[in-house]
């Protein structure tokens, strides 16, 4: 489970320096359905790597995290 844990580690990284570039760099005009497929991924992933590390509460709740916003990213694609 390393590849994970260091998967999720690289996704934060990203996340903070596309932040850290976005406000203080130059601003970025980003589609909302980019920003939640980027949350959606991360929170599916800290979900899957907390329920393999048998903290099952933790794990469900990012991964119904992970549907709800899988869920709005449809809806705004779709509608």
């Amino acid at each position: 489970m390393k590849i994970i844990r260091k998967l999720n580690i690289g996704i934060a990284i990203l996340g903070i320096g596309m932040a850290v570039y976005h406000f203080f760099i130059e601003k970025i005009e980003w589609p909302a359905y980019i920003l939640f497929s980027f949350l959606a991924v991360m929170s599916l992933l800290g979900g899957v790597e907390k329920l393999r590390d048998r903290q099952e509460k933790g794990g469900y709740i990012y991964i119904a995290f992970a549907l709800v916003l899988t869920a709005g990213i449809t809806m705004k694609m779709v509608g």
